[in-house]
């Protein structure tokens, strides 16, 4: 969780990301000439949040030079926990005859390792499967620009997942599922896809020309970029002093 605090005579802003149950607490609240709000990062929960007059921002990702598609290759990125679906991006990779290149950190837990032993490590070597392993940012940039496309078929409801973004920061077409904020994230068709089986993740590998990298940039720049997160932040204290000098207002 992502937290800062900006503090004056009457304002307190508190701003995180909703990785976990966005209904734990009222998320705007005015009590005693001071405000507080919670800005979510990431919309996932924005019919619930609407409600509470919440601002909803969306993460920052640093935009990134788009690069040259390798042929074949297409990165799992994530966390490796079933939730991910690194276990269906093998299948899917298998499948459309792909090279799939797997990084993220082992789960040190007896699920992970379950998890690992059973459904990662006895593909890895061959079939085109490779495991490299925890990635910095210069390798993530690296290894997305060059991808043909990042493929994680979450199988949770994803809250966000800033590595889509990022993907799409570097011109790569996302294949992910339909759920939590991907269909905020990823246009299905536009910049990606969202399946809902194997057979549909196999197919949209198969459909990934018709992709425009560069749009997949430009809309990385329109949505998840400093100067948009900054403007948004701005917008959302406006309102709140507004709030705080009506609320104090002899």
């Amino acid at each position: 969780m992502v937290t800062e605090r900006r503090k004056s005579r009457n304002l307190q802003i508190i701003v995180h990301s909703m990785k976990n149950s966005c209904k734990a607490q009222p998320i705007i609240y005015l009590t005693k000439g001071f405000a507080a709000a919670r800005v979510a990062l990431g919309a996932c929960c924005k019919a619930f949040l609407s409600e509470l007059g919440v601002g909803v921002l969306s993460h920052v990702v640093r935009i990134g030079a788009v690069k040259a598609p390798a042929r074949r290759t297409v990165p799992s990125m994530a966390e490796l926990e079933a939730i991910k679906g690194a276990h269906t991006a093998i299948r899917i990779a298998r499948d459309a005859g792909r090279r799939l290149v797997i990084a993220g950190n082992r789960v040190d837990s007896p699920d992970g390792r379950a998890y690992w032993s059973n459904q990662i490590e006895p593909y890895l070597g061959s079939e085109n499967i490779t495991y490299v392993g925890a990635v910095d940012e210069a390798q993530k940039n690296d290894l997305l620009g060059r991808a043909a496309a990042l493929l994680v078929p979450v199988e949770w409801e994803e809250p966000f997942g800033i590595v889509f973004a990022e993907a799409l920061a570097c011109g790569t077409p996302v294949i992910s599922c339909p759920r939590g904020a991907l269909p905020e994230i990823v246009r299905d068709g536009e910049h990606g896809f969202l399946v809902r089986s194997v057979a549909e993740g196999v197919a949209a590998v198969g459909r990934l020309p018709e992709i425009d990298r560069f749009a997949c940039r430009h809309l990385a720049e329109q949505r998840f970029s400093r100067r948009v997160a900054c403007d948004g932040y701005l917008a959302v204290y406006r309102e709140l002093a507004m709030r705080v000098s009506r609320k104090v207002r002899p």
